[in-house]
């Protein structure tokens, strides 16, 4: 039962971090990121990794800013980038620096779990032309 629920866990948080990153590339052909504000992606991606990782109110609070943080800085950075390599390096930059403080507050297994399911979610996705190379770790 564990199991289970941990892999729904990490499932949800995986389907949060991917929408995440689908908004920040959607803006560069829409002209603006995703469906809603920087504030509405944050907020969606914060309650679906409250649910997912058990967040407790505390951390739902911190990690509901650092969301937010992020998802406005990279809206900014991906308006001015000129190429889709730019747009990728800039989002890679930002979930960098969006991961080293949401280390500071997630416990360790939660970390964990939202470590396994951005990997599922890698495994998950389908390759895309040329952009399997750059993201390899």
């Amino acid at each position: 039962m564990r199991v289970k629920l941990r892999r729904s866990v990490v499932a949800t948080l995986l389907a949060g971090a991917m929408i995440f990153a689908g908004a920040a590339q959607a803006s560069h052909h829409a002209g603006k990121m995703g469906h809603g504000s920087a504030a509405d992606r944050a907020a969606r991606q914060t309650e679906h990794m409250t649910q997912a990782l058990g967040l407790s109110e505390e951390q739902a609070r911190q990690v509901g800013e650092i969301n937010e943080k992020y998802a406005t800085e990279a809206q900014a950075s991906l308006e001015n980038a000129a190429s889709r390599d730019e747009r990728y390096g800039l989002m890679r930059e930002v979930m960098g620096k969006r991961d080293e403080e949401l280390r500071q507050v997630l416990t360790d297994e939660q970390y964990e779990s939202l470590k396994n399911m951005r990997e599922s979610m890698r495994k998950a996705r389908k390759p895309r032309g040329g952009q399997d190379e750059l993201r390899k770790d």
